[in-house]
């Protein structure tokens, strides 16, 4: 059974007509389109919209200590869509921002370092007319000619909150964070977002992952080079090979979309290619038979910081990596982590004379890998030219 509250109003022929009937029509339609937006919406495609420059952050608010125990919440922006369909376009004027004031008493007395987090709640209340823009000098009596919807702050404890349950009118849109006395924004919080461009710190991973994958499909290319054009290799640098090869047919698959709609892309969908990479190199390592597969993970260890627990267990958690969308940076983390040292890795084996080559047997001079690994960073083609 439908939820919606507002029905279309039965009109009659010579019926008596009030302002309310007008209102219930004009709900009835906001409460309908909202409806129909909703059901586009998933889990995944709510939230932050993107800026009008598509670099700047959609959300932006500040916090201040007004009393000791209290802050001051002032929203400057927001450029949303809610859960349940409902727009959020929040452009004010400077005198006009939207403020809260929150009370710690409940922190009073408490004794200790930990950090504690808050979630920011912006509420939209489309069917609440609030009057604005200039009266008429000619109306009498003045009258606001606009109005628009009603909007609200609220803070909660971080935890508190039931985020498949918030509801269609509520998004969170920051958290705030207390260390010793201090509140502050916490800006390494990035709350649910409808696509990379939406924040500027996924812009960032957007890029960031895009120079590391091109560095991992560049150091394969040369891996497999020095593989093919040698014609003695060790088990161990077939193995190699066929991690190279299993890497670079799965790019070639996100290689269109990851530099072509990459910006516009559900950060879920950045989260499903990475993590499928990661799963692309763990089945490679299980192709492999046990005793090998230790003498590879320990070669790895042997040209890297990473010993053969820690890279199993990065390519585990990377490839069983759960999505928040309320919480975008922990999967970010994540895919970066794996992302870093699997490119590292490789681009150390890549300046090597051959794959297979052992520490013992050779010094590389350690000026020639960075001269090297710095002119693949700063020459060249990219994935995201």
């Amino acid at each position: 059974m439908s939820d919606n509250k507002y029905n279309l109003v039965n009109w009659q022929e010579s019926m008596d007509v009030s302002y309310l009937h007008l209102e219930q029509t004009e709900n009835y339609f906001t409460e309908r389109l909202s409806d129909n937006l909703a059901t586009r919406l998933t889990s995944f495609n709510y939230g932050l919209l993107p800026s009008s420059d598509r670099r700047k952050g959609s959300s932006e608010f500040e916090i201040s200590e007004i009393i000791t125990g209290k802050v001051e919440i002032k929203l400057r922006s927001c450029n949303a869509i809610t859960a349940g369909g409902y727009r959020i376009a929040y452009n004010p004027v400077h005198t006009e921002y939207l403020s809260h004031t929150h009370s710690f008493e409940e922190e009073k007395g408490q004794v200790g370092s930990e950090t504690k987090y808050w979630d920011v709640i912006l509420s939209i209340n489309p069917f609440e007319r609030i009057p604005t823009g200039m009266p008429d000098e000619k109306e009498t009596p003045p009258r606001h000619p606009d109005v628009r919807e009603q909007y609200q702050l609220s803070i909660t404890p971080q935890g508190h909150t039931n985020y498949e349950q918030l509801g269609k009118y509520h998004l969170i849109i920051g958290r705030i964070r207390k260390y010793g006395n201090r509140y502050e924004v916490d800006t390494n919080y990035i709350p649910a977002c409808t696509g990379m461009c939406s924040h500027p710190d996924l812009l960032k991973y957007y890029e960031n992952f895009g120079t590391l994958l091109n560095d991992i499909e560049r150091a394969s290319n040369l891996i497999l080079a020095k593989i093919r054009n040698r014609s003695q290799n060790s088990p161990l640098a077939y193995h190699i090979a066929s991690m190279c090869e299993n890497m670079m047919r799965y790019i070639s698959t996100i290689f269109f979309r990851y530099r072509n709609t990459g910006r516009d892309a559900l950060p879920v969908d950045i989260a499903d290619y990475f993590s499928t990479l990661a799963h692309t190199c763990f089945i490679s390592l299980n192709f492999i038979n046990k005793i090998e597969r230790e003498e590879l993970l320990k070669y790895f260890y042997e040209w890297s910081d990473i010993t053969p627990g820690s890279f199993e267990e990065l390519l585990s958690n990377t490839l069983s990596v759960r999505y928040d969308h309320n919480n975008i940076r922990m999967v970010m983390l994540q895919i970066e982590s794996f992302l870093h040292v699997v490119s590292e890795l490789w681009l150390r084996l890549s300046t090597l004379e051959y794959i297979g080559q052992h520490k013992e047997n050779i010094v590389i001079s350690e000026r020639s890998y960075q001269q090297e690994t710095k002119k693949k960073e700063s020459g060249g083609w990219t994935i995201l030219d």
